[in-house]
């Protein structure tokens, strides 16, 4: 199963490589659903956000490894630093967090508190989920202009 999502996730980015904006945009949506799936508290919807979480992790490490190596966004000789820091935050930010919300969800005197919280929880988690459409909008907006840097640069010569 692993290895027909790494598949598919490199087919993706081999198709949309050099359109970052809309690489990050499928994970981000992808990554909602996951969420909205999971807020919801009946059997289907449960079961379709476990069936979802294997190809949204898979595609969500994929991109971002494909983003942090692009050779036009950060020199060779500092990917790998950048992607050892990188990975270290995302480590304390993805582990450290957890048992502190586990702690507040399960601490709760009743069953129907303790699904509230989870609701609360990790509906303000979507909520910071859905902040970071910033960055395809943001990755679309530097494309954009640099497309349209490098037409006028063009333009300019063909002229003179």
């Amino acid at each position: 199963m692993t290895f027909s999502l790494q598949v598919l996730a490199s087919l993706m980015l081999e198709r949309l490589g050099a359109r970052e904006d809309l690489y990050m945009l499928l994970v981000i949506v992808l990554a909602l659903i996951f969420g909205l799936y999971n807020l919801i508290p009946n059997a289907a919807a449960q079961l379709a956000s476990a069936l979802l979480f294997g190809p949204t992790r898979t595609t969500q490490w994929a991109c971002y490894f494909h983003l942090l190596s692009l050779p036009k966004r950060y020199p060779a000789q500092y990917v790998g630093r950048l992607l050892g820091y990188g990975n270290l935050v995302l480590a304390l930010a993805g582990d450290v967090p957890v048992g502190m919300l586990n702690s507040f969800i399960t601490s709760a005197d009743t069953v129907d508190a303790t699904v509230q919280r989870y609701i609360l929880v990790h509906g303000f988690l979507e909520l910071g989920l859905l902040a970071t459409l910033a960055l395809p909008w943001h990755l679309h907006r530097t494309m954009r202009t640099h497309a349209l840097k490098t037409l006028s640069q063009v333009q300019v010569a063909s002229t003179a």
